[in-house]
């Protein structure tokens, strides 16, 4: 019920087709009507609409009808005119207030009511749609007058139409915000939005759920619609809205529970009037049914508590004592009297307030009693303007006004400004911050205004200044009335200052200084002569590995003035390097120079070449000689030194061999002394040197070379000591890079690295090795020589040496011999390892043999000895010996000391002999028998080497 009194404002019909009524008026005439004072039914067409006349129940047009003849009538008057009960008379206009065919009014403390203009009722009567327009880019229309009453259980859909009537398209955000927590769970959604192109409308429903479990109170909350990217200055706009929910409907009633009325009564259309800061009794009569005494206490939590007094009875103690109780008590069957106060504050905001009077009963704490105070705060629209004036006398800038609104009042004011130019030419500009404002209650708010003259030449230049009037005309949008709707003030534009005549003054005195500064330009000055700015060359440093020349940068100011310019290079100590440079700029910019020069203000020339190649120090010099003419004379320069460097030669930083010492490397794996049948303990160890020679089939060179990127060849020779060339000259070019026979050896990083490049000399000998690294340039040689490389030949070594085709392991043999035997002989075969140029002799006889052979030796045929000697000496003169004696003997001999060693000789070989090889000898004579190893006797020793 709290928004039924804003409901009368608003209807929920639609509109329909409205039938225009001509001047004059119209009666129309009904029958049945059962009263024949309303039979005439008059309408006046400025205030009915006769389209919708026709739909009104039959009271409702009797209604209408009286009242169009006699407005500002009561309710009782309406009631006794058509003779029906008060009641019912007010349901019917209440049904008229609603769909807004009347409106009520306050005459003398009494509601009295009138018929609507046409355009006020076809405007309520078209829905019940308020409608906003958003600055002028969005039009806002809701379903909603802003107070709704509800019940606990029922549904409510709050409808927004956004028309975008701006040239753009919009997003439109449409937010519920400030909601109580109860109210956060019945609402569906709480945000929508909106994407609308130009002209087009959109519509958004948020729909409202109430529980049956709701408790009955007002709540508020805000619709908010915002289009901040869009229209940022004008939204966001927010419309408040309220929501009463009503107490649930209870059935049946127990006779025991207590009671209470509340006087005065209220209904929604039926407010009752309270000024802010006044104040209003309400009587809350009490009545205990029960057979039990009860306290009560009276709560209304609608309100603010700072706006209600609550009053109980007084009671005595007993004891003469007055007590000011906190609530009423009563015993059964009584009743008591609790007075509340409503008295809201000064600045209590304008509008309908409802309140909600609960009574608590102590033995019955689970029944609710509630009743309603429906209060209307009077509308104070005290407002006050005022137009400041902060700067108004100007010069230069912009004069600044200040528009300050009051609003000493309880209603939001929306204001609209608007600025007028009282003078006949508009002459000066105005602009303020905002054309449209919203005051709040018990707040200020100021808008700037600007004023800025235009046409500066249109300023006084002497006397009083000149006056330009305007005003800020004011209107209220909801035609509320305003202290004054116009508000003037004036901009003063001063003249101009005393020394406004300065400019002139300057300008004939800059007059006067201008001829006399042409006199001397033309007939006095001497002119500029060219002058060498910057002369150096590109860099201090070239290489004459990259071909560079010298290359130079200058600059000459006054180039016009230029006849020629002569560059000469010279070493540091005066001596010319490179003939003299010579350009003739009589005739503009030398087609040499045009690839490198820039010819303007300045003459701008970048990497000059020069023809200076060789590697050196140069110091260049510049002189230029002026056209003829008045001071006319020339200027030199010269550059710092510059240097160009040579090519770098290749420098040889490491060149050696693998090894000190080299041996050449045998044929043969060498087999240890007791495996080899042919190892001789006797013979000669190789000569001890300070390195152990390294066993190699071949010399193997290291070295290591600088500037590897100038290296064209590589020439390797090897040589004795003495200078005899031993390796022949071997040539390795480098002008592709390494060559292949190079390859697996070397790489290049910073430095070409070779290791174990074989040389392929293997003869024994002292190699002195020489390396010569040719460079890219003329006479660009490195070389290096290595030490002495030993390269040993390889030890020499008996691998075979036989008699008869038997290993001859033991160095003493014995032969029997005959008288009747004839000559005996020996075959001894032998196989040496040695290297090329080793000398092998057999002594006594024959003396030079080869490295491997054999020979058939005849033994004398009288017993006797023979030492037979294998020596091999090495190409250095280290000798190799192996001696074996055969000593011949007569079987036969008397001699008991000869049987005795002849038998014991024949053990001996039987003995050493396998058993296949004894079988078949069968102890024929002939065959060389060793003797006793290791009982030699002095003659059975071979000969040793000196």
């Amino acid at each position: 019920m709290a928004g039924e009194q804003s409901i009368y404002n608003q209807s929920n019909h639609q509109d329909s087709d409205l039938a225009t009524l001509e001047p004059g008026g119209l009666e129309l005439e009904y029958s049945g009507l059962g009263n024949s004072d309303f039979d005439d039914f008059a309408v006046n067409p400025s205030e009915v609409n006769l389209g919708n006349v026709f739909q009104l129940p039959a009271q409702q047009r009797q209604i209408l009808n009286r009242l169009t003849r006699q407005p500002n009538s009561s309710i009782a008057t309406i009631a006794d005119q058509l003779g029906i009960e008060a009641d019912q008379a007010q349901i019917e206009v209440d049904s008229l207030l609603k769909e807004g065919w009347i409106e009520a009014r306050r005459s003398n403390g009494e509601a009295v009511y009138a018929v609507r203009s046409i355009s006020e009722a076809s405007s309520l009567r078209s829905g019940n749609n308020a409608s906003d327009i958003v600055g002028k880019g969005l039009v806002v229309i809701l379903n909603s007058s802003g107070q709704k009453v509800l019940s606990p259980g029922e549904s409510f859909q709050l409808g927004i139409t956004v028309t975008n009537k701006g040239g753009k398209s919009a997003i439109v955000d449409l937010l519920l915000e400030d909601l109580p927590p109860e109210l956060t769970s019945w609402w569906l959604t709480l945000r929508e939005c909106l994407a609308l192109g130009s002209s087009h409308s959109g519509e958004v429903v948020f729909q409202l759920n109430i529980p049956v479990t709701a408790q009955p109170g007002l709540y508020e909350y805000t619709l908010v619609i915002d289009a901040a990217q869009h229209y940022p200055e004008e939204t966001p706009i927010r419309y408040p809205q309220r929501l009463q929910i009503l107490p649930a409907v209870q059935d049946a009633t127990s006779t025991n529970d207590p009671s209470f009325i509340v006087q005065p009564t209220t209904q929604p259309n039926k407010p009752i009037l309270l000024q802010p800061g006044g104040g209003i009794p309400i009587q809350v009569l009490v009545h205990n049914r029960s057979d039990r005494v009860d306290r009560f206490r009276l709560t209304c939590p609608d309100l603010s508590p700072n706006w209600i007094n609550i009053t109980y009875p007084q009671a005595d103690s007993g004891f003469g004592v007055i007590l000011t109780p906190d609530n009423l008590k009563l015993n059964p069957g009584e009743q008591g009297l609790i007075i509340m106060l409503i008295a809201p504050p000064i600045d209590v905001i304008a509008g309908t307030q409802v309140g909600t009077v609960q009574l608590h009963s102590e033995n019955y704490p689970d029944v609710m009693m509630s009743d309603w105070v429906y209060l209307q705060i009077v509308a104070n629209y005290l407002l006050q303007t005022e137009l400041r004036t902060v700067i108004n006398k100007v010069q230069q800038k912009a004069g600044l006004f200040q528009v300050r609104f009051t609003n000493l009042g309880n209603s939001p004011r929306d204001l609209s400004l608007k600025v007028k130019n009282l003078e006949e030419s508009d002459q000066c500009f105005y602009h303020l911050d905002r054309q449209k404002v919203q005051v709040a209650p018990q707040a200020t708010i100021g808008i700037d205004l600007t004023a800025q003259p235009l046409y500066w030449w249109k300023r006084p230049m002497f006397g009083s200044p000149k006056l330009y009037n305007f005003a800020v005309e004011l209107e209220d949008d909801q035609q509320l009335p305003l202290p004054s709707d116009r508000l003037t003030s004036f901009v003063m534009w001063e003249p101009r200052p005393w020394w406004q005549l300065l400019p002139v003054v300057v300008l004939v005195l800059l007059g006067i200084g201008s001829f006399i500064y042409l006199i001397w330009w033309l007939f006095i000055r001497i002119p500029e002569q060219p002058k060498i700015v910057e002369f150096a060359p590109e860099a201090s440093l070239y290489q004459a590995l990259n071909d560079d020349a010298v290359r130079l940068s200058w600059r000459i100011s006054q180039p016009t003035r230029l006849k020629t310019i002569t560059i000469q290079g010279a070493a540091p100590d005066g001596k010319p390097m490179v003939l003299p440079i010579v350009y003739d700029l009589s005739k503009g910019l030398p087609e040499e120079l045009k690839p490198y020069c820039n010819l303007q203000e300045e003459l701008i020339c970048r990497s000059v070449r020069t023809s200076a190649l060789k590697p050196g120090d140069y110091i260049f010099s510049m002189t230029t000689v002026a056209r003829e003419g008045r001071g006319a004379a020339g200027d030199t320069q010269k550059t710092a030194p510059v240097k160009i460097e040579a090519i770098p030669k290749p420098q040889i930083i490491g060149f050696n061999s693998t090894q000190p010492v080299y041996q050449e490397a045998s044929l043969t794996p060498i087999l240890t002394a007791a495996a080899s049948p042919t190892a001789n303990p006797t013979a000669s160890p190789p000569p001890s040197s300070t390195a152990k020679p390294t066993v190699s089939s071949q010399v193997s060179l290291n070295w290591t070379i600088e500037n590897p990127k100038q290296i064209k060849a590589i020439h390797l020779v090897g040589k004795s000591p003495e200078g005899v060339v031993l390796s022949p000259l071997r040539t390795f070019d480098f002008s592709k890079g390494i060559p292949k026979q190079l390859a697996p050896f070397c790489m290049i990083k910073k430095q070409l690295t070779c290791r174990n490049v074989p040389t392929g000399d293997r003869k024994p000998g002292n190699y002195i090795y020489e390396l010569a690294a040719i460079g890219q340039g003329e006479g660009n040689i490195a070389t290096q020589k290595t030490d002495v490389i030993k390269f040993l030949p390889k030890s020499a070594r008996i691998l075979k040496l036989t008699i008869n085709g038997q290993p001859a392991n033991l160095p003493k043999y014995v032969v029997p011999i005959g008288p009747n035997q004839g000559i005996s002989t020996i075959l001894l075969a032998w196989e040496i390892e040695a290297s090329e140029g080793s000398k092998v002799d057999l002594l006594p006889a024959p003396g030079s043999i080869p490295l491997k052979g054999s020979l058939p030796f005849p033994l004398n045929p009288t017993p006797g000895s023979l030492t037979l000697t294998l020596q091999v000496t090495s190409p250095t003169g280290v000798p190799l010996a192996r001696s074996i004696v055969i000593e011949t003997y007569d079987p036969n001999a008397s001699d008991p000391s000869v049987k005795a060693a002849a038998a014991a000789a024949a053990a001996v070989a039987a003995a050493n002999k396998p058993p296949k090889a004894a079988a078949a000898s069968g102890g024929a004579s002939g065959e060389p028998t060793p003797s006793v190893p290791g009982q030699l006797s002095p003659i059975e020793l071979p000969p040793q080497s000196n």
